[in-house]
């Protein structure tokens, strides 16, 4: 079976996930730096500077709690002092102000060398985004032939490694990120008809996203010539390159993932081949790949998923079973064909005993 979003449907999805973006690296210089924040607080790793003195304490403990553990985890990780920025206007050059959905970047020189983090003072996660920042700014010079999406994709390995209270809204995030840019969603669902529970592979389809990037092409460069070539990175690119982290680090580790850029800066390759990545990930084909995200969506995934897209799983309920079940009312539809999505962790979800789910069917039906 297969469900298709239309025009409007995708149009809500991509802005509901515009608003849910992570953060990016930049490149820039200091020449027509915008001043500092005022209040400082110094700690044994470096220095936060933020817009209130409550700011730069609560920060300057986040990064002296999260620093060494990135330093840890991070194979040839920099130990060295930071600065970082909080910012109530995310911005390092007197110009335009970075979009409201970024919540933070690094500043990367023309030689690759890591800088100055910011980070956004009103977000929700600032564990997530510290976290990845700071992998971003941790990275030793071996990482150099890293691609960037996949960078992009370890930096929110490690922050959901560090972060586990957070690590379910990472998943969730971006399992559906990865599966637009991919352009459909593998779910397995069941229901109810003529006394038996009959089992259905569901392809969601959708639009690729912001971009016709190809997935090959998508892990071609590095992080400086990634952020050349994209002034802002897709959403869709930070969901796929977590796909393949996440599995590399689930198979090999990050020890693994540090292995192959080493090889391939050995070899005098610009950045580690795709076909390394795909090994190393297990995914035999691009087929396989695209199956992919279902692998990252547990019970835990399932709720944040429905917080970051309430109407979703009601909408293509209503999509997928009114044309056979139209001769019953949405409340007679979840309560005797009893509506269940099966998550790859083994878990069976009620979809009717969900209120947004259920909320959505009988707003639709």
């Amino acid at each position: 079976m297969n469900a298709r979003t239309s025009h409007a449907d995708r149009n809500r999805l991509a802005q509901r996930l515009r608003r849910l973006a992570a953060g990016l690296t930049l490149i820039g210089a200091a020449s027509c730096a915008a001043p500092a924040p005022p209040y400082l607080a110094l700690h044994d790793l470096g220095e936060v500077r933020a817009e209130s003195r409550d700011q730069a304490e609560q920060f300057k403990d986040l990064v002296s709690e999260l620093q060494p553990k990135v330093i840890e985890v991070l194979p040839d990780a920099e130990s060295r002092t930071t600065e970082v920025w909080v910012q109530q206007t995310l911005r390092h050059r007197r110009g335009a102000a970075a979009p409201e959905n970024v919540k933070g970047f690094t500043l990367i020189s023309g030689d690759a060398r890591r800088g100055r983090i910011h980070l956004r003072e009103d977000t929700d996660y600032p564990e997530w985004f510290l976290a990845h920042e700071l992998v971003h700014s941790l990275l030793g010079s071996s990482w150099n032939t890293i691609p960037g999406v996949l960078e992009e994709g370890m930096c929110d390995v490690v922050a959901a490694e560090l972060n586990p209270e957070v690590a379910p809204r990472i998943r969730a995030l971006r399992a559906i990120e990865a599966s637009l840019f991919l352009g459909k969603l593998q779910l397995q669902l069941s229901h109810l008809r003529g006394g038996e529970r009959k089992h259905n592979t569901i392809w969601f389809h959708y639009d690729r996203g912001e971009s016709a990037i190809g997935v090959t092409e998508a892990f071609e460069p590095g992080t400086l010539e990634m952020k050349q070539r994209w002034a802002q990175l897709p959403d869709s690119l930070y969901g796929l390159g977590f796909l393949v982290a996440s599995r590399i680090e689930d198979n090999e580790g990050l020890q693994g993932l540090h292995s192959m850029c080493r090889r391939a800066q050995a070899e005098g390759l610009g950045t580690v081949p795709f076909e390394w990545l795909m090994d190393a990930a297990e995914l035999e084909s691009l087929d396989a790949l695209t199956e992919a995200p279902r692998s990252l969506l547990g019970r835990d995934e399932f709720d944040e998923w429905v917080g970051l897209l309430p109407a979703f799983h009601g909408e293509l309920l209503v999509q997928l079973y009114r044309p056979a079940f139209g001769d019953l009312t949405g409340k007679q539809f979840l309560a005797r064909v009893d509506p269940q999505l099966h998550l790859a962790d083994g878990s069976t979800i009620d979809l009717a005993a969900i209120p947004a789910v259920r909320e959505a069917v009988l707003r639709n039906w």
